[in-house]
């Protein structure tokens, strides 16, 4: 192995140990195999969760799409209300600047186009904050499930040698 190779696996672990860990190298098998399932369930639900977040981020920018196509929507012109996602009301546009909105659980408020155009920009700032914030720990998780399976990897290599010699002998 060269310098340059040993110095970064030696980094890799160090990083792998964070402060005051336990070195991966000195944990049995069955530990590691332990470890990475947990670090594999992890992942998961972190990619699950920036799933939501990218779902949530696409229901904002439809909302602000809606805002803008009702500014340019004529006074009194048909058209239909979405109840839920498949249920629609026909209903007349009464006023293109007064919007209601659902801010939470059975709570709503009655905002203007330009207000509700700042609160949807505000909760896509602060879903996009979070989903850069999930991305970074998803690719930490992955490198550590990485290094885990080398050293994994060189145990069961070495453990299989091992084995291989003293049926040898």
């Amino acid at each position: 192995m060269s310098a340059v190779a040993a110095q970064q696996q030696q980094q890799q672990q160090q990083q792998a140990q964070g402060d005051g860990g336990i070195p991966i190298e000195s944990l049995p098998i069955a530990e590691l195999g332990r470890i990475k399932k947990t670090l594999d369930q992890e992942q998961t639900n972190l990619i699950k969760n920036y799933e939501q977040l990218k779902l949530a981020m696409g229901r904002f920018v439809r909302s602000q799409k809606a805002i803008s196509d009702l500014k340019q929507t004529v006074v009194g012109t048909e058209t239909l209300i979405p109840l839920t996602q498949s249920m629609y009301v026909p209903a007349k546009t009464t006023s293109n600047d007064k919007l209601l909105l659902a801010i939470g659980t059975g709570y709503y408020t009655e905002k203007n186009a330009t207000d509700a155009g700042q609160f949807f920009d505000r909760k896509l700032k602060f879903l996009k904050a979070r989903s850069q914030e999930l991305e970074i720990l998803i690719r930490q998780k992955q490198q550590q499930a990485k290094q885990l399976m080398q050293v994994y990897q060189q145990k069961v290599k070495a453990q299989a040698e091992q084995n291989a010699k003293q049926l040898g002998n």
